[in-house]
């Protein structure tokens, strides 16, 4: 295996024999990372080319973006594997180089290749699986909680600056503050938070970070360049507020933002509405309803990590006579089809990411 490998470079490296350098760097671009980082190997200058030239590594990402091109892989923090979601078998063992002995690391969410982590320390960092890049935030302060309430990560494009919002449990009472680091200031700032979010994790969407708020059929937007929340409508027709939903997880798929929704704990179908013109409440539509075949179990949460137009993957826990467990699973749109591509009895929590180049400037 190691030897084909060896030769097939070799002959992709006689491509680029005699030609031009500009065409080279073409050339390169438009290469998955797995190739790039292979090829770092060749000379010093390809080195430092991709793996230490932002332009370099944001024209890589963005080719690749535009040619949707780009490679997704799934995370998870139990064993700190990574999958490829077209290869479900292609594990990869992934060092997390900032992980200390005795200390737990959260992986929390992605955005362009980068992960939000946290360690059990309350350190946290982001971080390319791909490249083993990371940086430690600056500590924000004395934090009120050592429970995370909610959390989000996100990217303004126009400004060039990666922004995570974070904001903890305070003995039970509402939330009335969050914190959002900027990298571009290299520090933390202080908000306030009109709503009460019910998730975790914000849902990465149109540079804005989505939540469901609590007990209401509402979902809360904080647009990452203005700093500012506001609120959208969840689908009217689920009558939310008569207690007929049980999940909504939210997500993106498509181009469009989009809503899981289990009915009740019980009920083994679920539905899949996106929003087709962004903010535009009149304009969510069920894109598919899907029943589970096993109806002898209780699904307790069910959780997107990954939409696309053919497929969604989904985090999903459940309980029955046999006990608990926890599944990546692929629901195939058109054929209706689910399989499974991870299984463990104790609950684990799977991010997805792209591969790219990218990290934080110090």
């Amino acid at each position: 295996m190691g030897s084909f490998a060896t030769v097939n470079t070799d002959m992709r490296l006689c491509i680029f024999v005699g030609l031009p350098e500009d065409l080279v760097v073409l050339i390169l671009k438009r290469l998955p990372i797995k190739s790039l980082i292979r090829f770092t190997c060749v000379s010093k200058r390809w080195r430092l080319m991709i793996l230490s030239d932002p332009n370099f590594a944001k024209s890589q990402f963005q080719i690749a973006s535009e040619q949707q091109t780009l490679s997704r892989r799934a995370i998870h923090e139990s064993d700190c594997e990574s999958l490829d979601f077209e290869k479900p078998m292609d594990f990869r063992k992934v060092r997390c180089p900032f992980k200390q002995p005795g200390l737990h690391v959260r992986i929390l969410c992605s955005c362009n290749g980068l992960v939000f982590a946290a360690s059990s320390n309350s350190d946290m960092y982001i971080w390319n699986p791909s490249t083993g890049f990371f940086k430690k935030l600056p500590d924000p302060g004395a934090l009120p909680s050592a429970i995370l309430w909610f959390y989000g990560f996100g990217y303004v494009s126009t400004i060039d600056d990666y922004k995570v919002i974070i904001s903890f449990d305070v003995s039970g009472k509402k939330i009335a503050k969050a914190m959002v680091f900027s990298s571009r200031a290299k520090s933390w700032k202080t908000i306030e938070v009109p709503y009460h979010p019910v998730f975790y994790l914000g849902n990465l969407f149109n540079e804005a970070l989505h939540w469901r708020i609590y007990l209401h059929g509402d979902i809360v937007a904080f647009d990452l360049a203005k700093e500012q929340f506001r609120t959208m409508s969840l689908p009217a027709s689920l009558n939310y507020h008569h207690g007929g939903v049980h999940i909504s997880s939210l997500g993106s798929v498509g181009g469009c933002l989009c809503v899981i929704i289990q009915k009740n704990a019980n009920d083994s179908c679920i539905d899949l509405w996106v929003m087709r013109e962004y903010e535009v409440a009149d304009s969510w539509t069920k894109l598919y309803n899907l029943k589970f075949s096993d109806q002898r179990e209780w699904i307790a949460d069910l959780r997107p990590v990954l939409a696309t137009e053919t497929s969604t993957f989904l985090e999903k826990w459940s309980h029955s006579y046999r006990g608990c467990k926890c599944e990546l699973i692929r629901i195939g749109l058109k054929e209706e089809k689910i399989e499974t591509y991870m299984v463990r009895k104790e609950p684990f929590y799977v991010i997805a990411y792209e591969e790219s180049l990218l990290w934080l400037n110090d």
